[in-house]
């Protein structure tokens, strides 16, 4: 699913850690491991096949910025995602057709999604076991989360067009 559509495992953290605490790390791991799988999955869905998922809400500029920086960049240019804008999928997608190694695709990723989702997850499982005696506005916080994602969301869409 998230081949295509824009799910991403920070926003599930920002529900869960902040709800349940205690599992906030056991989550936040797991997040960073399932996302460098997908990424991995990605990788060979796309490597020498002519496979063309829909990625909508990705821009053509997405596309070429990443393909330009995986050219020069090989699996390293994966690095840039995190403070891009530019999903991981359209990393993995390209990647994958300019037949980047599975093994090198597996650690860059580890390491830039890694770094976020981690760092993601960690704060927001502080922001939980800090707001305990405040659970019963935890309502308002998920219409905060999101309207915050929405607009942000938003807005890294519309500087990519």
């Amino acid at each position: 699913m998230a081949l295509s559509w824009p799910l991403l495992p920070e926003l599930v953290l920002a529900v869960l850690c902040v709800a349940a605490p205690r599992a906030g790390l056991r989550l936040t791991v797991s997040a960073a491991v399932a996302s460098v799988a997908g990424g991995l999955v990605a990788l060979a869905l796309y490597s020498g096949t002519s496979v063309e998922l829909p990625q909508p809400l990705t821009t053509t500029r997405m596309h070429t910025t990443a393909q330009n920086e995986i050219r020069s960049e090989g699996a390293r240019a994966v690095r840039h995602h995190p403070a891009s804008g530019i999903p991981y999928k359209v990393y993995a997608a390209e990647a994958g057709r300019a037949g980047a190694p599975a093994g090198e695709w597996v650690l860059r990723s580890t390491a830039a999604r890694g770094e976020r989702i981690v760092g993601v997850g960690l704060v927001l499982t502080l922001i939980g076991v800090l707001t305990q005696r405040w659970r019963r506005f935890f309502p308002q916080y998920l219409i905060f989360v999101g309207v915050a994602f929405v607009a942000l969301f938003t807005l890294v869409i519309g500087s990519w067009r």
